[in-house]
């Protein structure tokens, strides 16, 4: 590939912005945008309007035409022409959590080139990089063929509703690309299967309180029960699991490993620990028993599905996971929330209904639905453009690749996601403890983006 604008303007520009760019990147980072209570003008809470606000008022103050699309999301704009090519980042954030070491709003003094904070990696770092990149390559002197734009959201980790209501009032880009996973390009992400189970309890429980995680594509780092009638003392001691003695209760708690449910290998799963804990510990006859025993044997800290029969993977996109996130308890009932990324030529529809019936069969109630997969073949004409630039900027000759997480790519008819992961850089950590990012990655693929946004511009 040839260059179509100018790329030592690019690194110079990446350069001599980086300060104001990392500036930015503190000031989004700093907003707590976590999914809240629904306000007018603010359907997502507070925190993600607050988040819009501040990256359009950045995009503002940078010569581009802002525009808020109703709370749910904004649009950076340079105008060239009526067909769009635009990047999709997202400003809300999971819960901070808990385990941090450093200031989780961005306030610790970065760490060489590592900014830390929830957020600065996904997804509001990279957010910046785009536009960065997008102002570098309007400073070239280059004219596009087609508007370019930076589209961000405020519901990308709880669902995508944003940008179900954008494509509602406003017409789809031709070409999109979202800066929210790695390079080379991203041409496949896993469809989604989601499940909520509640089991009732037909007898009297030794149960008074269950609660893990606070949402479900993140393994839950902390899980703990609380017990009426027993005696700690009388427990045995397990890995991960302390048991207190509470006046007449016992307080048994599970430490786990958080990790991002796309690859819940990278972490442990205090849900499976605490269930397979307390169904050694409850005497038979519990009416929690049967619940808790069939969670504890099908699911445990197992992340393959094989427990609930839905184990598959395909050579595209690799194994199934599945994600136990969420769960709740009380005297009466306990509920527990499941995701799962389901490779993309293996029928998720199914996995769903399989799901479903082998929760039915153990007695619970609740239902399982399902998202289909993104896939573009290596040879559709946005991934080998997208990968030709990639490949020209860095040398870097590797395929492009599949993944388990779900980006904006997947909302739009013709969109993949596109680094800023690369070989070589630090970072890590999202959706966990220490989230960070890498400056210096950011600059880099800001050269990407660059020229990305050019190649699309006239292909």
């Amino acid at each position: 590939m040839k260059y179509i604008a100018n790329d030592e303007f690019a690194v110079r520009y990446m350069a001599e912005h980086r300060d104001e760019m990392i500036r930015d990147i503190r000031t989004l980072v700093a907003i707590d945008s976590a999914k809240g209570e629904a306000a007018p003008g603010a359907p997502f809470g507070p925190g993600p309007r607050k988040a819009l606000d501040a990256a359009l008022e950045i995009g503002r103050r940078m010569g581009f035409s802002v525009r808020n699309i109703d709370g749910y999301c904004g649009e950076i704009t340079w105008e060239a022409g009526e067909e769009k090519v635009a990047a999709l980042c997202h400003l809300d954030i999971v819960p901070i959590g808990e385990g941090w070491t450093r200031d989780p709003l961005g306030k610790s003094p970065m760490e060489g080139s590592l900014l830390y904070g929830r957020g600065s990696e996904d997804n509001k770092g990279p957010a910046m990089a785009t536009l960065y990149a997008l102002a570098a390559l309007k400073a070239s002197g280059y004219q596009p063929k087609r508007t370019l734009q930076l589209i961000v959201g405020c519901d990308e980790e709880c669902g995508m509703s944003d940008m179900v209501e954008y494509l509602k009032r406003v017409p789809a880009p031709k070409y999109a690309f979202s800066p929210d996973a790695g390079f080379p390009a991203v041409h496949g992400e896993k469809g989604f299967v989601k499940g909520t189970f509640t089991y009732t309890y037909r007898e009297p429980s030794a149960v008074k309180e269950l609660y893990a995680g606070i949402q479900v594509n993140v393994v839950p780092h902390h899980a703990y029960a609380v017990l009426q009638g027993m005696q700690a003392a009388s427990m045995p001691p397990a890995p991960y699991i302390t048991v207190t003695q509470e006046g007449e209760d016992v307080r048994i708690a599970a430490l786990g490993e958080p990790a991002h449910a796309a690859d819940p290998g990278n972490g442990r799963n205090a849900i499976g620990l605490l269930m397979q804990y307390l169904a050694l510990v409850l005497p038979m006859g519990d009416g929690a028993l049967p619940g808790i025993g069939y969670i504890a044997q099908s699911l445990g800290t197992a992340y393959d599905g094989a427990g609930v029969g839905v184990a598959c993977s395909d050579a595209v996109s690799g194994a199934l996971t599945l994600n136990v996130g969420i769960l709740r308890g009380d005297a009466a009932s306990l509920t527990i929330r499941i995701d799962i990324r389901n490779p993309v030529t293996c029928d998720q529809v199914k996995n769903a209904e399989i799901l479903q019936a082998s929760f039915h069969k153990a007695g619970f109630t609740g239902e399982a639905t399902s998202q289909p997969p993104l896939y573009l073949p290596l040879d559709h004409p946005l991934v080998k453009a997208l990968h030709d630039v990639y490949t020209t900027v860095t040398g870097d000759t590797r395929p492009p690749v599949t993944m388990g997480g779900g980006t904006y790519a997947r909302a739009l008819p013709c969109a993949v996601a596109y680094g800023p992961g690369m070989p070589g850089y630090g970072g890590g950590g999202a959706h966990g403890a220490d989230e960070r990012v890498d400056i210096d990655m950011l600059q880099k693929a800001g050269q990407v983006y660059f020229h990305a946004f050019a190649a699309l511009s006239e292909l």
